[in-house]
C-alpha cells in the first residue's frame, strides 16, 4: 500500500451497518451504545423540560382552586344579600300595605263626611 492510496475502511463497518444477516433487510435504524456529552445534555433538558412543565401545571391548578373558591365565596355572599333585600322589599311591602288600609279609612271617613255634609245644606 503506498502513502497516497486510500485507508482501508472495511473493518470499521459493523457486520448489521447495511444489511441484516439473515434477512437480507436494510435496517433503519442502528443501536449506538455510546453515551455523549450530547445524550446527557438531552437528558438534562428533557428532566429539566418536564419539572418545569410540572411545576407549571401545579401553579396552574392551584390558581384554579383559588378562583373556584372566590366564585363559591362571593355566591354566598350574593345569596345573602339577596336574602336581605327581599327580606327588606317584604318589609317595605307590608308597611305600603298597612299605609293603604289607613288611605282606604281616611277616604272612607271623608265620603261619609261629605255625604252627610252634602245633605245638611
Amino acid at each position: 500500500m503506498d502513502d497516497s492510496d486510500r485507508a482501508p475502511l472495511e473493518h470499521t463497518k459493523r457486520s448489521g451497518d447495511m444489511r441484516d444477516g439473515r434477512t437480507g433487510v436494510r435496517k433503519l435504524f442502528r443501536f449506538d451504545p455510546t453515551v455523549s456529552t450530547g445524550t446527557l445534555l438531552q437528558l438534562g433538558a428533557i428532566v429539566i423540560g418536564a419539572s418545569m412543565a410540572y411545576g407549571t401545571y401545579r401553579e396552574d391548578r392551584a390558581q384554579t382552586h383559588a378562583d373556584i373558591e372566590q366564585v363559591k365565596h362571593d355566591a354566598d355572599r350574593d345569596r345573602e344579600d339577596v336574602k336581605a333585600a327581599f327580606s327588606d322589599f317584604r318589609d317595605d311591602m307590608k308597611t305600603m300595605k298597612a299605609d293603604m288600609s289607613d288611605v282606604k279609612q281616611s277616604l272612607a271617613v271623608l265620603k261619609a263626611q261629605s255625604a252627610s255634609g252634602g245633605s245638611r245644606r
